[in-house]
């Protein structure tokens, strides 16, 4: 089997076998893989200097490519990295979802740059329709010179994450330097009260998720009040819901959060935005806007 798929394209296969043992210059979780996949001196695996971009394919459609590919090339300029190249990157993930034979149902994408891309797909089963969030004592710095990105430096995320698992909940809700509500370790976050939607800043820290900006405008264009605005732990305790977005969940209901619980009664306006989401990723499969695939790309 070939480490490359297409001659230009940055995704790398494990495992190689054969005369391609001699182009597996790198050792990665147990493998020989293709030099072009891990490089030593890559500074987003020797240091965390790199962004990455975790996308959800549906049918092999890319959903909100252009929107992940956008807030990539945005990280990239800041980091002062090469921009990616948008249909060949593409193409290199539509290469991949057809060799592993994930055309077909949910994949995650996840696209890594640093001084190399490179990209991963595998299968996505989609999780529960409803999460249980509870605060750490970890804090987002809103100050940071990486607040705001989605950095390879992603520990303190996962640190957060586990940690509430091992106490029953689903998700890690992160506070900012002042005390405020700024994200899910994994997600963002949004809450109701009084048929307003509101979701905290930028400036809170928080990072410019697509889903996030997707719902902003669903709502706008629905007629639906959406804010962006300063929030604290006393605001959810108040909510009438909350939910969560990301680009692989979608929008995702809160049943509870620090020991409060949110009544099925109060969902009227969220289930409003989970089925304008729903038509969003469903008008994207429709259009049919993914570029064709050569046999040659097999």
């Amino acid at each position: 089997m070939s480490s490359r798929i297409t001659s230009s394209e940055p995704v790398c296969v494990a495992g190689a076998k054969g005369p391609e043992r001699e182009r597996a210059l790198c050792w990665c979780d147990g493998e020989l893989v293709s030099k072009d996949c891990i490089r030593v001196d890559d500074p987003s695996y020797a240091l965390g200097l790199g962004v990455f971009e975790t996308l959800l394919a549906y049918d092999g459609f890319l959903i909100d490519y252009g929107k992940h590919v956008e807030r990539l090339n945005e990280s990239l300029s800041y980091l002062h990295y090469t921009l990616v190249e948008p249909e060949e990157l593409m193409q290199g993930a539509l290469s991949l979802l057809k060799h592993l034979e994930l055309n077909h149902g949910l994949a995650r994408v996840r696209v890594t740059v640093g001084g190399s891309v490179t990209i991963q797909a595998e299968e996505y089963v989609a999780g529960s329709e409803s999460l249980r969030l509870q605060t750490v004592s970890t804090r987002r710095n809103e100050t940071s010179l990486m607040a705001g990105l989605k950095s390879t430096s992603y520990a303190e995320n996962l640190m957060a994450l586990n940690f509430v698992r091992e106490q029953g909940a689903h998700e890690a809700l992160l506070l900012n330097m002042r005390g405020q509500v700024c994200e899910g370790a994994t997600s963002n976050i949004f809450l109701i009260r009084d048929n307003a939607v509101m979701t905290p800043p930028l400036q809170s820290g928080c990072l410019p998720g697509v889903t996030r900006a997707v719902v902003l405008d669903l709502c706008a264009s629905a007629g639906l009040e959406c804010r962006e605005v300063d929030l604290y732990p006393a605001d959810l305790e108040c909510a009438e819901a909350v939910f969560l977005t990301n680009s692989l969940r979608g929008v995702v209901r809160v049943s509870e959060c620090d020991g409060v619980n949110y009544s099925l009664d109060d969902q009227d306006i969220l289930c409003r935005i989970q089925m304008l989401h729903e038509d969003h990723v469903r008008s994207q499969i429709d259009k049919s806007f993914v570029m064709p695939m050569s046999d040659s790309t097999s």
